[in-house]
């Protein structure tokens, strides 16, 4: 049986500023590729192992793609009401940051994949104005942030239920809407930029449509505009996974059953096209 090599570390002064890397057994790619993923919990709960699922939550994730080569990093991150907005965009820049230097010279690819809320979080990052700097630095020729996935991600919150008005205000402010992905997006679009790397967006068939397939929608157009018609833009890609709802997909990784495990193969496949070592 396959078994990754696990280790923790603090990326950060506070508590929730840990991860864990997942080593691949052997270097399949010298040197491995790095995939850093952040789990969703709607902004005010989520560990990078969850007891309530055995101890497998996201260990499975971690195990699944070191086997398939990567160095699998799974922060956990500061939540509700301890933050605000751009807490989850800064602990991505921190957890990048110290990754980063640990594998500093080597000129390792690095990929970001959140999920829901996680995936807010990285997308703060990757398009808010106030990250800019510390973005380019991550863009090089060799190595580097090569591209970013986005998994069942509330792109906006104009539709989100009542019951998450109180956290969202809580964690954007009075700003909710112009602080989303989708409102950083719009920020983008007037600036004249476009997409600071790659994006891959999933939707699940079985994901909420009010809260996620309908922004992942207009999210999904913006981007398309933004890099069809920007001068060296980036490429986007959107994909669909049949057969999940909003949590399944990173529950069936590492099961052994193909139908479950096919959208993070085909993540891989794409991480791929990108890499600077093939």
């Amino acid at each position: 049986m396959y078994a990754a090599v696990k280790e923790t570390f603090s990326y950060g002064p506070t508590p929730r500023q840990v991860l864990d890397i997942y080593y691949p057994s052997e270097e399949k790619i010298s040197p491995s590729p790095v995939l850093l993923f952040f789990y969703g919990g709607g902004f005010v709960r989520g560990d990078r192992i969850l007891s309530v699922v055995k101890g497998l939550l996201y260990t499975n994730l971690g195990h699944f793609f070191s086997k398939l080569g990567y160095v699998t990093v799974i922060p956990d991150y500061r939540l509700v009401p301890e933050v605000k907005y751009p807490s989850g965009g800064e602990d991505v820049l921190a957890a990048l940051e110290w990754t980063d230097a640990r594998f500093a010279g080597e000129g390792r690819d690095i990929y970001l994949m959140g999920n829901s809320a996680g995936g807010v979080h990285v997308s703060t990052f990757l398009l808010a104005e106030n990250f800019a700097s510390q973005r380019s630095g991550f863009i090089r020729t060799v190595g580097g942030l090569r591209g970013a996935i986005l998994l069942s991600v509330p792109f906006s919150f104009r539709e989100a239920h009542d019951e998450r008005t109180e956290t969202l205000q809580a964690y954007f402010g009075p700003d909710v809407e112009r602080n989303s992905p989708l409102g950083l997006l719009k920020v983008v679009e007037k600036s004249g930029a476009t997409l600071p790397i790659p994006f891959l967006v999933l939707t699940c068939t079985l994901d909420p449509a009010s809260e996620i397939i309908n922004p992942a929608k207009e999210f999904a157009e913006l981007c398309t505009k933004l890099t069809s018609t920007g001068v060296g833009s980036n490429i986007f890609e959107t994909r669909v996974i049949e057969g999940h709802n909003h949590i399944s997909p990173v529950y069936g990784v590492g099961t052994g059953r193909e139908r479950e495990e096919v959208w993070a193969v085909e993540v891989h496949e794409w991480m791929r096209t990108l890499a600077t070592r093939k």
